[in-house]
């Protein structure tokens, strides 16, 4: 069973955003699998740096839909995806030094929460924008 599912109230119309929130979301229930099984230091890492790297793509892609269209809170959305990179980055380091299960599930729960948060929270607040311009999922593919 995932730790995390994916449920409609996450959706933001978009299909592109939609699509990688969920497969975050997946590679977040993977590392908290990884963790909770005992699997290996190597897996453990496979599986960080996929997350880290597919979550820096998702976010330039988020940030430049957010920018072709004028977003006006722009600068603090891109603050807010910054430092949940360097928090994962902070962790991943802390985790290379001192692999301790107990954290690290505390960890991914509160990366997790943070995650789904930010959607609901700050992801629907452009998402809100994109409406009122007039912009809607399908002008966007």
């Amino acid at each position: 069973m995932a730790f995390y599912e994916w449920c409609d109230m996450l959706e933001t119309g978009i299909p592109d955003v939609d699509e990688q929130h969920n497969a975050v979301l997946r590679m977040l229930n993977d590392l908290h699998e990884s963790l909770n099984r005992g699997k290996g230091k190597e897996e453990i890492v496979r599986v960080m740096d996929s997350l880290m790297r597919y979550t820096t793509n998702h976010h330039e892609t988020e940030e430049k839909l957010m920018q072709e269209h004028g977003y006006p809170e722009l600068s603090a959305h891109r603050s807010e995806h910054l430092a949940l990179r360097q928090n994962a980055a902070f962790f991943q380091e802390c985790w290379m030094k001192t692999p301790d299960s107990v954290r690290s599930m505390a960890l991914v729960k509160l990366f997790s929460e943070w995650f789904i948060t930010h959607i609901e929270n700050t992801d629907f607040r452009y998402v809100e924008f994109l409406k009122v311009k007039g912009i809607t999922p399908t002008s966007l593919q």
